[in-house]
């Protein structure tokens, strides 16, 4: 269930302006954004593969131009509220 909610909030941010190929952002946390990935990547166990997994899917549901003349690593377009829910998601409970 979390990984729809990941995979349909990603597709309808890609699909907002079919005609026109943008490139998303690279994101820049701030440092308590940083810390916070860091310590729950630290002190957390996540299922083997799952959070390459669900990065590599999201990455492609972008269209095929993007993939192509987009030259930033798509993990570097996430936002950190995009990470905490894959994070989340693959989290061993």
């Amino acid at each position: 269930m979390k990984l729809l909610v990941v995979v349909l909030i990603l597709l309808v941010q890609g699909c907002s302006n079919m005609e026109e190929v943008t490139c998303p952002p690279v994101t820049k946390f701030n440092s308590l954004e940083s810390e916070e990935l860091n310590q729950t990547v630290l002190n957390n166990d996540f299922m083997s593969g799952c959070v390459t997994e669900l990065v590599s899917d999201l990455e492609a549901l972008q269209s095929t131009e993007s993939q192509n003349q987009c030259q930033n690593d798509f993990d570097e377009t996430l936002s950190y509220d995009q990470w905490m829910t894959i994070y989340n998601s693959c989290m061993i409970k």
